[in-house]
């Protein structure tokens, strides 16, 4: 049988922040700081204010979001014999490496890292569920196959809850390998447009293609030694229920560009002239909204919070032209200026989405039309994986062009985009009709 665990320690940067404990209707939090010892301190959320009372539901929110969703929920559920809503049993098995700078749980000092057989990954990868059992475990959110590991020199390890993972390996099949391939090429734009800051490639493992992604909320030392840094993403900030779809916009809903834009920008001084975080989020709704990425939803907007810096935006991640591959996938996951459709959207519907946020009209222009115009320049130098050349760079160029026109974010036609022949060519030349 076993053992009866009381609580679960939070550590956060190293510190004991908290303790979790069941509760009669979910997970309870309790600092173990006094509010004076944490004033100035990094918060853990902005739902969970370090040193105040919780707010109804926001700790199995919170903590809930760090977790699987959906069918690898179900899986780590059964893995480890607890109930898919046991918030505080999943994380006693998974809490040791998750998202930002936290650990849920007890260290598992005999826990040892493993250095992985090259011959074993494309296996292991087989199986990856977004979550790692063993020692203190570690757990990544999404409905996404992925696992977090650790780069070593050209190998592999697990860490096993004894050493922070650095990078995410997202596998697929030879039959859903353009999506791995679009995902790779859109991260290459945005770290063109310097909207992404990290690192990612594509890898053949054995029958796998494999998006392998450097994590932005981890940073190598020069001496080699992990650090992690705190975030969260938009639905565990806004206290989104975890076990919905929550993260989406509907009506009523939590979730909206809009409320996203007010988590920002909360301790600006007015002398600060460096980009407002607002007006970054509109560089990336815009180029979102440009490359057919309609699953933009409140889980893929992340806040940074790092020891002793303001709050930020994360790097722009999770990137896919869903609106290429499917005419089913044109619903923008939040809206924008209250256009639903993706194909609705024009660039004043942008400037009035910013508008609400309270940005300056000339000022929101200025960041849309110069996010599209690179956009444009960027398809033309960025190189694309084969297997989309004919299609994704033209798509992403037709539909800034049409911005730019003052049209709508939509490529003229009978035939749906991804079954055309050609959009467009890499070096701009020509648009298909």
């Amino acid at each position: 049988m076993r053992p009866v665990t009381e609580a679960l320690p939070v550590t956060l940067y190293g510190e004991h922040l908290a303790d979790l404990r069941r509760g009669a209707t979910g997970i309870e939090l309790a600092w173990a700081m006094s509010p004076d010892r944490v004033r100035g301190r990094v918060e853990l959320s902005a739902c969970l204010r370090t040193g105040e009372p919780p707010v109804k539901g926001a700790a199995d929110n919170f903590f809930g979001g760090l977790l699987p969703e959906g069918p690898f929920l179900a899986k780590l559920a059964n893995e480890v014999g607890v109930s898919g809503h046991d918030v505080f049993g999943l994380l006693e098995a998974v809490g040791s490496d998750v998202a930002g700078a936290l650990r849920v749980g007890a260290l598992h000092r005999e826990a040892r890292p493993e250095l992985l057989d090259a011959s074993l990954l494309p296996e292991l990868l087989e199986k990856a569920s977004g979550y790692a059992v063993g020692g203190g475990g570690s757990s990544l959110p999404g409905f996404q196959r992925k696992i977090a590991l650790t780069r070593r020199g050209e190998g592999w390890l697990l860490g096993r809850g004894a050493l922070p993972s650095t990078h995410i390996l997202k596998p697929s099949t030879e039959l859903n390998s353009r999506i791995a391939d679009a995902e790779a090429y859109l991260l290459s734009l945005s770290r063109r447009l310097g909207l992404t800051t990290f690192d990612s490639w594509t890898e053949r493992l054995g029958d796998l293609h494999v998006v392998v992604v450097e994590r932005y909320d981890r940073r190598v030392r020069n001496d080699g030694v992990i650090e992690r840094i705190h975030q969260e993403d938009a639905a565990q900030a806004l206290n989104l229920a975890w076990l919905s779809d929550a993260k989406f916009q509907r009506e009523p809903s939590g979730a909206s560009l809009r409320s996203i834009a007010g988590l920002l920008d909360t301790d600006r001084r007015v002398f600060d002239r460096s980009p407002s975080e607002k007006s970054v989020l509109l560089r990336y709704v815009t180029f979102n909204l440009a490359t057919g990425n309609t699953d933009a939803h409140a889980k893929n907007y992340s806040i940074l919070r790092p020891q002793g810096e303001s709050a930020r935006l994360a790097p722009l991640y999770d990137l896919v032209p869903l609106a290429l591959f499917s005419e089913s996938r044109q619903g923008l996951s939040l809206w924008i200026n209250g256009k639903r459709m993706s194909h609705d959207v024009q660039i004043d519907d942008l400037v009035d989405e910013a508008a609400s946020w309270g940005m300056d009209a000339d000022e929101s222009r200025y960041v849309v039309t110069d996010v599209l115009e690179t956009l444009v320049d960027a398809t033309g130098d960025v190189d694309c994986p084969a297997s989309l050349l004919k299609t994704l760079p033209g798509y992403v160029r037709a539909l800034s062009r049409s911005l730019l026109d003052g049209g709508r974010a939509h490529v003229a036609g009978s035939v749906p985009v991804y079954f055309r022949g050609q959009v467009g060519t890499p070096s701009g030349e020509s648009e298909a009709g």
